[in-house]
């Protein structure tokens, strides 16, 4: 598995980031295919964003309560459009969270 942090700025509240990933996401030409919640993340956001009909999931996770914002890839759920998106993804998730303390 690979997980890739994103940077939360100081003073951004969270409590409006789970719409700021979704709109990042649909941006960058995903589909949130899932929303949840981790068990071992209580009172977290979970998603499963997929490109189109195309194969693999990339996964994204957002935990208030510890002002975490992350990235993961399961072994199995690789595919070569991750490579491309998840950089997109966090560097519009990033600015979305820099623009919303400005």
């Amino acid at each position: 598995m690979t997980e890739v942090e994103f940077t939360v700025p100081q003073g951004c509240s969270l409590s409006g980031a789970a719409s700021l990933i979704e709109k990042a996401c649909l941006g960058c030409g995903l589909r949130v295919s899932t929303r949840a919640t981790l068990r071992s993340y209580p009172g977290s956001i979970h998603w499963h964003v997929k490109r189109g009909m195309h194969p693999g999931t990339l996964e994204l996770t957002l935990w208030e309560a510890k002002r975490r914002v992350w990235a993961s890839v399961q072994d199995g759920r690789r595919a070569p459009w991750i490579d491309e998106a998840l950089p997109q993804v966090k560097d519009a998730v990033e600015t979305a969270l820099r623009i919303a303390i400005s």
